[in-house]
């Protein structure tokens, strides 16, 4: 991996106009930027350190995917007060993906169809660096998949807070979200959310 790069995450949520869930949707991050004068569109690398014009992931039967990718902080300067943007992009292939239609009786059928591209564009939260936290700076950041790192975050929250808290002098925040501070970007995480609706077609 190279250098030390600071980990991002975006959960993206995948779904048909009727609001079911959409299995083996593709999700991508095009981008990520800040202001030009800091820096301007980031590097991203993927979850094995490998620089990546674009981060993908196929969505599960929930409709989630995880974009899990990387980014240089030697890139920027300081941030300002706007938090980074991201542009992501999903669809679902004919015959691959799949609407998840509650079943007659029990459980789910998937209805194969073809879906529509959809684009959103937004905004990245900073939150606490949790790696740079877990291994007080000395190791490096890796992913697990899906669900544990949900739960891997959930016990570390708690645990990140009392420490970013003893670190800064500051009283615990309520979250791990640094926006109203000016931290230096080796302390930061990305963290984002993009939802998608993609209408259906035979």
């Amino acid at each position: 991996m190279a250098g030390n790069l600071n980990p991002g995450l975006l959960i993206c949520q995948c779904e048909s106009w009727s609001g079911r869930p959409i299995l083996g949707a593709t999700a991508q991050l095009n981008f990520v930027e800040v202001d030009a004068a800091f820096g301007g569109r980031l590097k991203l690398f993927n979850p094995k350190g490998e620089e990546a014009e674009s981060v993908t992931a196929d969505t599960a039967r929930s409709g989630v995917a995880f974009l899990q990718f990387f980014w240089d902080p030697t890139h920027i300067g300081y941030f300002t007060s706007n938090t980074p943007k991201f542009r992501a992009v999903a669809y679902g292939v004919p015959g691959f993906s799949k609407e998840i239609v509650p079943g007659e009786w029990y459980g789910t059928n998937e209805v194969p169809h073809g879906f529509e591209t959809d684009r959103v564009s937004g905004r990245m939260g900073l939150c606490v660096n949790l790696g740079q936290i877990w291994s007080e700076g000395k190791g490096e950041f890796q992913f697990k998949e899906g669900a544990g790192l949900a739960i891997d975050i959930m016990k570390k929250i708690k645990e990140a807070l009392e420490f970013h808290a003893k670190v800064t002098g500051q009283k615990t925040p309520k979250v791990p979200f640094l926006k109203p501070m000016r931290p230096t970007p080796e302390m930061v995480s990305l963290l984002g959310y993009a939802s998608f609706r993609l209408k259906a077609y035979d």
